[in-house]
Protein backbone atom coordinates (compact mmCIF):
# COMPACT_ATOMS: atom_id res chain seq x y z
CA UNK A 1 0.00 0.00 0.00
CA UNK A 2 1.32 3.37 -0.87
CA UNK A 3 1.44 6.02 1.81
CA UNK A 4 -0.52 9.22 1.71
CA UNK A 5 1.56 12.12 0.55
CA UNK A 6 2.29 15.18 2.65
CA UNK A 7 2.05 18.38 0.72
CA UNK A 8 2.64 22.00 1.62
CA UNK A 9 1.34 24.75 -0.64
CA UNK A 10 3.98 27.43 -1.01
CA UNK A 11 4.13 30.74 -2.73
CA UNK A 12 1.02 30.37 -4.87
CA UNK A 13 -1.21 29.89 -1.86
CA UNK A 14 -3.18 33.07 -1.46
CA UNK A 15 -6.28 33.86 -3.46
CA UNK A 16 -4.81 37.29 -4.08
CA UNK A 17 -1.13 38.04 -4.66
CA UNK A 18 -0.60 41.69 -3.79
CA UNK A 19 1.95 43.58 -5.85
CA UNK A 20 0.51 47.04 -4.99
CA UNK A 21 -2.78 48.90 -5.25
CA UNK A 22 -3.88 48.67 -8.88
CA UNK A 23 -5.74 45.78 -10.54
CA UNK A 24 -4.77 43.94 -13.67
CA UNK A 25 -5.72 40.60 -15.25
CA UNK A 26 -8.93 40.64 -13.20
CA UNK A 27 -10.64 37.64 -14.79
CA UNK A 28 -10.20 33.87 -14.60
CA UNK A 29 -9.40 32.11 -17.86
CA UNK A 30 -8.86 28.51 -16.71
CA UNK A 31 -12.00 26.43 -16.21
CA UNK A 32 -12.80 22.91 -15.01
CA UNK A 33 -15.12 20.39 -16.62
CA UNK A 34 -17.55 19.20 -13.95
CA UNK A 35 -18.46 20.40 -10.48
CA UNK A 36 -17.42 17.37 -8.43
CA UNK A 37 -15.32 14.22 -8.54
CA UNK A 38 -16.69 10.88 -7.31
CA UNK A 39 -14.21 8.08 -6.62
CA UNK A 40 -15.81 4.66 -6.26
CA UNK A 41 -13.80 2.22 -4.14
CA UNK A 42 -11.63 0.19 -6.49
CA UNK A 43 -10.96 3.05 -8.89
CA UNK A 44 -7.32 4.11 -8.94
CA UNK A 45 -7.54 7.25 -11.04
CA UNK A 46 -9.93 9.91 -12.32
CA UNK A 47 -9.33 12.47 -15.06
CA UNK A 48 -10.15 16.14 -14.52
CA UNK A 49 -10.16 18.22 -17.70
CA UNK A 50 -9.14 21.86 -17.64
CA UNK A 51 -9.09 24.45 -20.40
CA UNK A 52 -7.72 27.96 -20.80
CA UNK A 53 -10.48 30.11 -22.28
CA UNK A 54 -8.53 33.31 -21.70
CA UNK A 55 -6.36 35.26 -24.09
CA UNK A 56 -3.14 34.82 -22.13
CA UNK A 57 -1.08 31.86 -20.94
CA UNK A 58 -1.51 30.91 -17.29
CA UNK A 59 0.52 29.09 -14.65
CA UNK A 60 -1.70 26.51 -12.94
CA UNK A 61 -1.21 24.65 -9.68
CA UNK A 62 -3.48 21.76 -8.62
CA UNK A 63 -3.72 19.72 -5.44
CA UNK A 64 -6.14 17.79 -3.20
CA UNK A 65 -6.70 18.58 0.46
CA UNK A 66 -9.23 18.08 3.24
CA UNK A 67 -9.95 21.72 3.89
CA UNK A 68 -12.53 24.15 2.53
CA UNK A 69 -10.47 27.06 3.79
CA UNK A 70 -9.75 29.94 1.42
CA UNK A 71 -6.22 30.30 2.80
CA UNK A 72 -3.81 27.44 2.22
CA UNK A 73 -0.36 26.69 3.53
CA UNK A 74 -1.03 23.99 6.13
CA UNK A 75 0.68 20.65 5.54
CA UNK A 76 -1.86 17.86 5.08
CA UNK A 77 -1.71 14.14 4.51
CA UNK A 78 -4.24 13.09 1.91
CA UNK A 79 -4.71 9.83 -0.03
CA UNK A 80 -4.90 11.56 -3.41
CA UNK A 81 -2.31 13.09 -5.72
CA UNK A 82 -2.98 15.45 -8.65
CA UNK A 83 -0.62 14.98 -11.62
CA UNK A 84 0.91 17.16 -12.96
CA UNK A 85 0.85 19.42 -9.89
CA UNK A 86 2.10 22.49 -11.77
CA UNK A 87 1.85 23.35 -15.46
CA UNK A 88 1.60 26.18 -17.96
CA UNK A 89 -1.48 26.50 -20.16
CA UNK A 90 -1.49 28.36 -23.44
CA UNK A 91 -4.61 30.29 -24.56
CA UNK A 92 -7.25 28.05 -26.12
CA UNK A 93 -5.52 24.86 -24.96
CA UNK A 94 -6.59 22.12 -22.56
CA UNK A 95 -4.80 20.02 -19.97
CA UNK A 96 -5.90 16.73 -18.43
CA UNK A 97 -5.09 16.30 -14.75
CA UNK A 98 -4.92 12.80 -13.30
CA UNK A 99 -6.18 12.46 -9.74
CA UNK A 100 -4.64 9.28 -8.36
CA UNK A 101 -5.81 7.39 -5.27
CA UNK A 102 -2.79 6.32 -3.23
CA UNK A 103 -4.44 3.48 -1.33
CA UNK A 104 -4.75 4.85 2.19
CA UNK A 105 -7.52 3.19 4.19
CA UNK A 106 -10.74 5.19 4.30
CA UNK A 107 -14.05 4.47 6.06
CA UNK A 108 -16.04 1.62 4.53
CA UNK A 109 -19.41 2.60 6.02
CA UNK A 110 -19.72 6.16 4.69
CA UNK A 111 -18.45 8.60 2.08
CA UNK A 112 -15.31 10.65 2.69
CA UNK A 113 -14.92 14.24 1.52
CA UNK A 114 -11.86 15.97 0.06
CA UNK A 115 -11.36 19.06 -2.13
CA UNK A 116 -9.72 19.40 -5.52
CA UNK A 117 -8.03 22.81 -5.84
CA UNK A 118 -6.95 24.72 -8.94
CA UNK A 119 -4.96 27.94 -8.62
CA UNK A 120 -4.44 30.06 -11.74
CA UNK A 121 -1.81 32.81 -11.82
CA UNK A 122 -1.81 34.95 -14.98
CA UNK A 123 1.66 35.92 -16.26
CA UNK A 124 2.95 39.45 -15.78
CA UNK A 125 4.39 41.44 -18.63
CA UNK A 126 7.67 43.34 -18.31
CA UNK A 127 5.67 46.55 -17.97
CA UNK A 128 3.61 45.09 -15.13
CA UNK A 129 6.68 43.81 -13.32
CA UNK A 130 8.12 47.32 -13.11
CA UNK A 131 4.80 49.07 -12.36
CA UNK A 132 2.72 49.24 -9.23
CA UNK A 133 -0.11 46.85 -9.96
CA UNK A 134 -1.97 44.01 -8.30
CA UNK A 135 -2.03 40.64 -10.04
CA UNK A 136 -4.90 38.35 -9.08
CA UNK A 137 -4.52 34.61 -8.63
CA UNK A 138 -7.84 32.82 -9.20
CA UNK A 139 -8.70 29.74 -7.19
CA UNK A 140 -11.35 27.10 -7.92
CA UNK A 141 -12.38 24.36 -5.48
CA UNK A 142 -14.63 21.39 -6.20
CA UNK A 143 -15.64 18.51 -3.97
CA UNK A 144 -14.02 15.10 -4.24
CA UNK A 145 -16.06 12.26 -2.74
CA UNK A 146 -14.69 8.80 -2.00
CA UNK A 147 -17.57 6.30 -2.00
CA UNK A 148 -17.15 2.76 -0.62
CA UNK A 149 -18.25 0.04 -3.01
CA UNK A 150 -20.89 -1.11 -0.48
CA UNK A 151 -22.80 2.13 -1.12
CA UNK A 152 -24.64 1.24 -4.30
CA UNK A 153 -26.89 4.31 -4.56
CA UNK A 154 -26.00 7.97 -5.07
CA UNK A 155 -26.32 10.88 -2.68
CA UNK A 156 -29.15 12.51 -4.66
CA UNK A 157 -31.23 9.32 -4.20
CA UNK A 158 -31.35 9.89 -0.44
CA UNK A 159 -33.83 12.76 -0.33
CA UNK A 160 -36.72 10.55 0.84
CA UNK A 161 -34.68 9.58 3.89
CA UNK A 162 -34.02 13.12 5.08
CA UNK A 163 -35.72 14.01 8.34
CA UNK A 164 -36.98 17.53 9.01
CA UNK A 165 -38.33 19.13 12.13
CA UNK A 166 -39.12 22.66 13.16
CA UNK A 167 -37.08 23.39 16.25
CA UNK A 168 -37.39 26.13 18.81
CA UNK A 169 -35.76 29.56 18.46
CA UNK A 170 -36.58 29.94 14.79
CA UNK A 171 -34.63 26.96 13.52
CA UNK A 172 -35.30 24.12 11.09
CA UNK A 173 -33.35 20.94 11.77
CA UNK A 174 -32.32 18.62 8.93
CA UNK A 175 -31.11 15.14 9.88
CA UNK A 176 -29.15 12.96 7.47
CA UNK A 177 -29.38 9.31 8.59
CA UNK A 178 -27.55 8.06 5.48
CA UNK A 179 -23.85 7.29 4.80
CA UNK A 180 -23.77 9.90 1.98
CA UNK A 181 -22.83 13.58 1.87
CA UNK A 182 -25.96 15.49 0.86
CA UNK A 183 -25.33 18.74 -1.04
CA UNK A 184 -28.22 21.12 -1.67
CA UNK A 185 -28.85 23.47 -4.57
CA UNK A 186 -31.70 25.13 -2.71
CA UNK A 187 -34.03 24.90 0.28
CA UNK A 188 -37.38 26.70 0.10
CA UNK A 189 -39.65 26.82 3.16
CA UNK A 190 -43.37 27.63 3.16
CA UNK A 191 -45.27 28.59 6.30
CA UNK A 192 -48.80 30.01 6.47
CA UNK A 193 -48.68 31.31 2.91
CA UNK A 194 -45.17 32.79 3.18
CA UNK A 195 -42.29 31.23 1.20
CA UNK A 196 -38.61 31.96 1.88
CA UNK A 197 -35.32 30.55 0.61
CA UNK A 198 -32.75 29.35 3.16
CA UNK A 199 -29.00 28.98 2.87
CA UNK A 200 -28.10 25.77 1.02
CA UNK A 201 -26.26 23.40 3.38
CA UNK A 202 -24.19 20.27 2.95
CA UNK A 203 -24.97 17.49 5.43
CA UNK A 204 -22.23 15.06 6.39
CA UNK A 205 -23.15 11.37 6.80
CA UNK A 206 -25.08 10.54 9.98
CA UNK A 207 -25.30 14.17 11.03
CA UNK A 208 -27.81 16.94 11.58
CA UNK A 209 -27.72 20.64 10.94
CA UNK A 210 -29.81 23.55 12.16
CA UNK A 211 -30.93 26.02 9.50
CA UNK A 212 -31.82 29.49 10.75
CA UNK A 213 -35.24 30.64 9.62
CA UNK A 214 -35.72 34.21 8.38
CA UNK A 215 -37.71 36.49 10.66
CA UNK A 216 -40.78 36.25 8.41
CA UNK A 217 -41.09 32.53 9.27
CA UNK A 218 -39.95 32.27 12.87
CA UNK A 219 -43.38 32.51 14.46
CA UNK A 220 -45.19 30.51 11.80
CA UNK A 221 -45.84 26.79 11.42
CA UNK A 222 -43.92 25.28 8.51
CA UNK A 223 -46.16 23.29 6.20
CA UNK A 224 -43.90 22.57 3.20
CA UNK A 225 -40.20 22.30 2.36
CA UNK A 226 -39.01 22.16 -1.24
CA UNK A 227 -35.38 21.21 -1.66
CA UNK A 228 -33.03 20.21 -4.44
CA UNK A 229 -30.12 17.78 -3.99
CA UNK A 230 -27.10 17.78 -6.29
CA UNK A 231 -26.31 14.48 -8.00
CA UNK A 232 -22.96 13.05 -9.13
CA UNK A 233 -23.09 15.04 -12.37
CA UNK A 234 -23.85 18.41 -10.79
CA UNK A 235 -27.54 18.32 -11.72
CA UNK A 236 -30.43 18.88 -9.33
CA UNK A 237 -32.99 16.35 -8.06
CA UNK A 238 -36.15 17.92 -6.57
CA UNK A 239 -37.96 16.78 -3.43
CA UNK A 240 -40.89 18.06 -1.44
CA UNK A 241 -41.51 17.55 2.29
CA UNK A 242 -45.05 18.18 3.51
CA UNK A 243 -46.19 18.43 7.08
CA UNK A 244 -48.37 15.51 8.16
CA UNK A 245 -49.79 15.95 11.65
CA UNK A 246 -48.62 13.18 13.90
CA UNK A 247 -46.05 11.94 11.36
CA UNK A 248 -43.75 14.91 10.97
CA UNK A 249 -42.74 15.75 7.39
CA UNK A 250 -43.39 13.23 4.63
CA UNK A 251 -40.81 13.51 1.81
CA UNK A 252 -41.43 12.61 -1.83
CA UNK A 253 -39.52 13.15 -5.05
CA UNK A 254 -41.11 15.77 -7.28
Amino acid sequence: MQHAIKRHVKGLTLSVIAMSFFLTNCYAGVTLTGTRIVFIEGQNEKIVRTSNKGEQPALVQVWVDESNSTVEGIAQEVPFMAIPPLFRMEPGKGQSVRVRYLGQDLPKDRESLFWFNLLEVPPRSDEEVTSERLTLAFKTKIKLFYRPVALTETSADQGNKLQWRQAAKGELTATNPTPYYLSFYSVGVRAEGVTQELASPMLAPFSEQKLVLPSALRNKKITEINFELINDYGNGVNYQAKKNDGKGFIVNKK
